[in-house]
């Protein structure tokens, strides 16, 4: 990421400059119809080393794993191409989306091109008859596409962003491009969905991700309101107009949805969802990225109970942009976060030249996002914050010596070393926030 993330662009997550030959070998025929072999015996193939899966468009639920650790390891530099990118592409988002659904704001896409244009991957792509753009409440039948009714996207970068601005405390940064961003996506949620009986906001039709293709109040999109709201309300930005706006939204907003299990109360995937088409804990978004449940609110019981019944567990073999490691660690459960972080580091593929790579499938070799993922888990076993609230160790297994440096909101760093499961240091700058500190136990 040091080596490639200071261009005008984001990394790409499937290898950005660092493509190479991949090596296929007879029993690995997975979508090799789409490969441009350089080299072919009876025992192996090679890729060309321009090959890369899903070609060049942009992936979000890969590529934000890959800035995600940069905060906390203190690489604020190596996030503002990202950022950049999504920002300097916002007019030409703010047009697809008057032309598509004939209102202001902006949406983002799963898939976007460099370009920013739309990039749907989907049957035949888009027309003005596009069934997705005509769907009514209640009629969404679930015969559009992965991402017909999925926009939850825009909702973690302006989520990203807010994490920069608390991270940098940049006053250029929130007022050029936080304030005017967040305005265009929170804009598109305030007009794109009705009002219930009730006059709150009603998401229909809409998607948990991509998993579940019919769904009403999605649990990540009404998380991510809520989320965006309440940082931009804290940290008293925009306009008054904008302020006044986003209370009147946030009042509309309706609770991230709950159901009860076995007698205990998890979070939802949605307020009603079906047809499962992929492999996402949509559930689970409102624990990371959109942090409103946690062992730093007094959840991790919710939270605990949400991943014993989440809808997919350790998908994919542990890999690539699966999220259970990070949402073990604000369950504040070291055991589970450590054995699943053990099973994540111990892939590498063994198509890449340099094994230190994630392998392919279900994604993209070389695949970056598998490490950032699990980078971010480590992290937040170590230090979770809430509010002002700093947690050290609120899942560190006492079985793992560490010794560590992280950095945190308010331009604060954190250090602190446990040998034999004991924390034998620790330090924090500057010093008027130690008493922010809550002190866990290792486990």
């Amino acid at each position: 990421m040091a080596c490639q993330s200071r261009g005008r662009n984001q990394t790409k997550f499937n290898g950005g400059l660092f493509t190479q030959p991949l090596r296929f070998v007879p029993d690995d025929s997975w979508n090799t119809e789409r490969v441009t072999f350089i080299t072919e015996t009876d025992s192996f193939r090679l890729s060309s080393e321009d090959y890369r899966d899903w070609g060049r468009r942009y992936t979000f639920q890969n590529q934000r794993l890959l800035y995600w650790p940069l905060f906390m390891s203190g690489d604020l530099d190596l996030t503002l191409p990202f950022f950049n990118y999504y920002n300097d592409v916002l007019p030409i988002r703010k047009a697809i989306t008057l032309d598509w659904f004939g209102h202001d704001g902006a949406y983002y896409r799963e898939n976007i091109e460099p370009t920013g244009g739309e990039r749907d991957c989907g049957r035949g792509g888009k027309n003005p008859d596009f069934k997705p753009l005509k769907t009514k409440p209640g009629e969404n039948d679930g015969s559009g596409y992965y991402h017909s009714y999925y926009f939850t996207s825009g909702l973690e970068i302006v989520t990203m962003m807010l994490e920069y601005a608390n991270y940098s405390q940049d006053q250029v940064f929130i007022q050029e491009t936080l304030v005017p961003f967040a305005r265009e996506i929170l804009l598109f949620f305030d007009k794109h969905y009705p009002r219930d009986e009730n006059g709150k906001v009603k998401l229909d039709p809409a998607m948990v991700l991509e998993t579940f293709w019919i769904a009403v109040n999605p649990a990540p999109d009404i998380a991510g309101l809520h989320y965006c709201l309440d940082g931009l309300l804290e940290l008293e930005v925009g306009k008054e107009t904008d302020k006044a706006q986003w209370k009147r939204f946030k009042n509309e907003l309706p609770p991230v949805p709950m159901h009860t299990i076995e007698g205990r109360t998890a979070i939802a995937p949605a307020e009603e969802y079906s047809k499962k088409m992929n492999a996402e804990n949509g559930e689970l978004y409102p624990v990371f990225p959109f942090k409103l449940f946690g062992i730093g609110h007094g959840t991790e019981d919710i939270v605990e109970w949400t991943m014993k019944h989440r809808t997919v567990v350790n998908a994919f073999d542990y890999k690539c942009w699966t999220q259970d490691q990070i949402h073990w660690a604000y369950a504040g459960n070291a055991k589970e976060a450590q054995s699943g972080l053990i099973e994540r580091f111990s892939h590498a593929s063994p198509q890449c030249r340099f094994p230190v790579y994630g392998v392919r499938m279900p994604d993209s070799c070389p695949d970056f996002d598998h490490f950032g993922a699990g980078t971010t888990a480590l992290q937040r076993m170590l230090v979770q914050e809430a509010g002002n609230k700093i947690m050290l160790l609120p899942a560190w297994p006492a079985n793992w010596d560490v010794d560590f440096k992280l950095h945190l909101s308010k331009q604060t760093t954190i250090t602190g070393k446990v040998v034999k499961g004991e924390l034998v240091d620790w330090t924090i700058s500057p010093e008027n926030r130690k008493g922010d500190v809550e002190i866990n136990q290792p486990q």
